[in-house]
């Protein structure tokens, strides 16, 4: 399923696809939609999510969204959501889960942490740039931003600057297949094994690429006009026949 809606600043056949659950996110502006059915949403709930919501993650038996004026909400079956209490202001773009751990990220190098979805943790990273992707694998968190910013840590607590030889921005990074994949502007994709060392793929597109997933046994990059790129690898990219030209923002399989 290709999404389009997340972005906390302002031949097709294998392009990945799933059935649809009976609880279904819509995250955007102004509300949260679940299972399609309006009438369980609260009479004020317009009121109460008056911002946008750039990202949502479903883990360890809950529903983390976030996104503007420091947006957390949590909720454990997908229809009834909780905002969460945090500590400042900054724009939330990213939010994933691994080793037990709930980590989201945005605007100014903020960085929120919590166990439970419902205490959360606040941190600044060294940067004042905006944080766009997060992804956990191999005991090792890897958080990438604008002007290619990459991040990493063990334990979420203590974070070391890496470099990606790239100055774009990137969008979106995700863990499969043992490697970390990033994406970001004109095109550029980097790969690591441990999120420290990273290796520069050449995508053969110049458009910006705002999301990558991972699914049967491919990962896909999508971006702007409408781009969708495959590999079975990260390493060899190929441009698939998509049938928009609108900008895609995310891929989930």
């Amino acid at each position: 399923m290709v999404k389009t809606p997340r972005d906390p600043s302002k031949p097709g056949s294998r392009r990945p696809t799933r059935s649809l659950p009976r609880t279904l996110l819509g995250f955007g502006m102004a509300f949260l939609l679940s299972g399609c059915d309006e009438d369980k949403l609260p009479s004020d709930s317009h009121d109460r999510l008056n911002y946008d919501l750039f990202a949502v993650e479903h883990a360890a038996g809950a529903f983390v969204a976030v996104g503007q004026n420091e947006s957390l909400l949590n909720s454990a079956d997908g229809e009834t959501f909780q905002r969460q209490r945090s500590d400042c202001c900054d724009t939330l773009g990213a939010v994933a889960f691994g080793g037990g751990l709930w980590l989201a990220a945005g605007g100014d190098g903020i960085v929120y942490t919590s166990t439970d979805t419902a205490r959360w943790f606040v941190q600044y990273l060294r940067t004042d740039k905006a944080l766009r992707g997060v992804a956990f694998g191999n005991a090792t968190w890897v958080i990438v931003g604008d002007d290619g910013r990459i991040f990493r840590s063990g334990n979420a607590g203590a974070w070391s600057e890496e470099r990606g030889d790239t100055r774009q921005s990137l969008h979106d990074v995700v863990f499969a297949d043992g490697r970390f994949v990033a994406v970001g502007g004109r095109g550029e994709i980097l790969t690591s094994t441990d999120g420290g060392t990273w290796t520069l793929a050449h995508s053969g597109m110049s458009e910006t690429l705002r999301g990558v997933g991972w699914g049967n046994g491919a990962y896909v990059a999508v971006g702007d006009q409408g781009v969708i790129l495959t590999s079975p690898d990260a390493a060899t990219w190929t441009p698939e026949l998509s049938p928009v030209s609108s900008d895609l923002r995310d891929v989930v399989y």
